[in-house]
């Protein structure tokens, strides 16, 4: 069937009482498009749009994958596929933070040498940060969040859903962070399995 995961989507949001208008906007795509990425995401796990499904999952609590498993189930493009890269979408997601926290200091008009100073580290560790090169630990995200006068969510590149502490939102992005390296996990396995014969 052409459009059988803008059905599933569909249905499944009428089945959580969510107006298709707004899960379209909050996620920023057309339905189709959502659709397609969802079954892609599912049928291909490696080169699958993992940040649109862990967004989805977060705005949207209740949506269920296994919906669309009738959809992906069928003969593979590849017999085994690999196990996800979490190097490279770590790296990746590192990237982000990254350029986000150097766009928000030029944009408060602070600089480096300051954002160093007030964060305790060196300007060659803290442009290391600026850079991806240096993992940002929870305290120092703390920091750089309370000197810009953001919040995680907006150095994660998420918009703002509510004005919750830094505590709970540092809570609510390692409980979803687990969640979906959980879900990854689970798919993983599943799309190592050789395709059945008919």
């Amino acid at each position: 069937m052409k459009n059988s995961a803008l059905i599933i989507l569909k249905d499944h949001l009428t089945e959580l009482n969510i107006n298709e208008v707004l899960f379209s906007k909050k996620i920023g795509l057309e339905l189709p498009t959502i659709a397609e990425a969802i079954k892609f995401s599912l049928s291909n796990p490696v080169k699958g749009d993992w940040t649109l499904i862990a967004k989805i999952k977060e705005l949207f609590p209740g949506f269920n994958l296994e919906k669309f498993k009738e959809i992906t189930d069928g003969p593979r493009q590849e017999a085994k596929a690999p196990p996800f890269n979490f190097e490279k979408a770590e790296s990746e997601f590192r990237s982000k933070v990254a350029n986000n926290i150097k766009n928000l200091r030029k944009s408060r008009g602070v600089s480096a040498e300051d954002m160093a100073k007030k964060t305790g580290m060196s300007a060659t560790n803290y442009s290391a940060i600026e850079t991806g090169r240096i993992h940002l630990n929870s305290f120092r995200l703390s920091l750089v969040s309370k000197i810009l006068g953001v919040s995680y969510q907006t150095i994660f590149g998420e918009s703002e859903s509510s004005p919750e502490t830094m505590e709970s939102q540092l809570r609510l992005y390692k409980k979803k962070t687990q969640e979906l390296q959980d879900q990854i996990n689970e798919m993983a396995k599943k799309t190592t399995k050789p395709a059945k014969k008919k």
